[in-house]
């Protein structure tokens, strides 16, 4: 039990790193809903969500892969990975800018955003994307103090250059300026840190063998690492075209308040694996009790504490949003539960990414996905708004059942089975 409390307050600390940054969109939330329209509000959020998408792509979700093989890689073999994912997102994200330049008046349509904005996208994604490379080498460095300054910097720029923008009369265009300014201050700080350890001529350690494995890698996986914003731009797209942008204004809206349930999720995230993949690296039997009772706490406290942020969202809403934007409120409970089903299916795929299961975990993430938009399809044409949000709770709701079966019959297989003949295959 000792060691239970130990990841509680591991992971505790991750939560509160993550919601130092996490805490940017509710201190904009009353400035940007009472500065901007509804309809400036949803632009905003395709602002957001188009960002999000992006992320991945321009990272080729490696900074996963920093966290598969930060255990199985020496320091120095770590840096020419790092360096090699640098060039690759550099590359990428200039390919994307020409692609907005050349299709720029249909990716406006499609997005209903404005053509002349679409560079502050990429150029956003790409700062997110080296972002969280950074931070993932920092969790598996354990340098949790860095992890946190590094949150705390690009969170408090990021919160003081978008509320001087925007009530300057920028509009939504200060905020997402505020986001690229705050992005740039904290990527530029963790990079500078890393930098600093690195050995001398970092650069021979690039090697082409290097850059193919993190292609191959990255198209291998990227379903699983775009999952989560897919599912984000999937809802909000379908709700702009099927209903209309002042719905996805109202969607975003209600999305502000199970964030702070997520912030306590990727907080424990963050310290749940490295902790599970250690125990897992030991292939000691009694680090499977430990890992179970670890999920058991997770997979309790979870619904407990949504159920306890709903009737909060509800007390605080009309003191926290103006007044236009309260019907977003009928919105929280399903969008909460979403972020449960979310939840469970996040944890449930760290064993699967222990044992690099990548083509399992993409083809689980392509049927989320599917069952998202699907269901998206159908609901909101018959039950409106809040169709989407219960067709997001019913997708991460059967990936973590499949999930869960796969990642229990992978331990079986790898690792519990073998404790009969005293060996572990890995």
């Amino acid at each position: 039990m000792k060691k239970i409390i130990h990841f509680l307050n591991h992971g505790l600390l991750y939560t509160v790193a993550v919601g130092i940054e996490s805490v940017a969109p509710f201190v904009l939330a009353p400035i940007l809903t009472h500065y901007l329209s509804v309809y400036a509000y949803g632009v905003w959020a395709i602002f957001q969500t188009s960002t999000a998408f992006l992320r991945p792509i321009l990272g080729l979700t490696l900074d996963d892969y920093v966290r598969m093989h930060y255990y199985r890689q020496s320091p120095e073999k770590m840096v020419g990975y790092i360096l090699s994912i640098l060039i690759l997102s550099g590359i990428l994200a200039a390919v994307l800018c020409l692609v907005a330049v050349l299709f720029k008046s249909q990716i406006s349509h499609f997005l209903h955003f404005p053509q002349e904005w679409l560079w502050a996208i990429v150029l956003c994604a790409w700062l997110y994307a080296m972002f969280y490379l950074f931070l993932a080498y920092y969790q598996l460095e354990a340098r949790r103090i860095r992890f946190a300054i590094i949150h705390f910097v690009q969170a408090m720029i990021t919160i003081l250059a978008s509320i001087l923008l925007v009530m300057a009369g920028w509009g939504w265009m200060g905020a997402a300026i505020g986001k690229i300014i705050g992005l740039s201050c904290g990527a530029g700080l963790a990079w500078i840190w890393i930098a600093l350890h690195f050995p001398k001529s970092a650069q021979r350690h690039i090697q082409l063998s290097h850059i193919a494995d993190l292609i191959l890698f990255g198209l291998r996986y990227l379903p699983t690492g775009m999952l989560v914003v897919v599912v984000i731009l999937t809802d909000r797209l379908m709700l702009a075209n099927m209903v209309s942008l002042e719905a996805t204004s109202l969607f975003s809206v209600a999305s502000l308040f199970p964030m702070v349930l997520f912030i306590g999720i990727q907080g424990l995230m963050f310290g749940w694996q490295p902790w599970c993949f250690s125990r897992l690296s030991r292939h000691r039997a009694e680090d499977m009790r430990e890992l179970a009772m670890g999920a058991a706490v997770y997979l309790l406290a979870a619904p407990l504490g949504a159920l306890a942020l709903t009737y909060l969202s509800r007390w605080l809403g009309p003191y926290v949003i103006a007044k236009e934007f309260l019907p977003a409120m009928d919105y929280v409970y399903p969008l909460m539960m979403a972020m449960v089903a979310q939840g469970f299916y996040l944890f449930s795929q760290s064993i699967l990414h222990y044992y690099r299961r990548l083509e399992a975990l993409s083809c689980l993430a392509l049927m989320v996905m599917g069952i998202n938009i699907a269901l998206n399809y159908i609901l909101i044409a018959r039950m409106g708004t809040i169709g989407s949000a219960w067709a997001t709770f019913t997708a991460y709701s059967a990936g973590f059942v499949v999930t869960a079966a796969i990642a229990w019959h992978t331990l079986s297989r790898r690792y519990l089975m073998n404790f009969t003949t005293g060996s572990v295959n890995v």
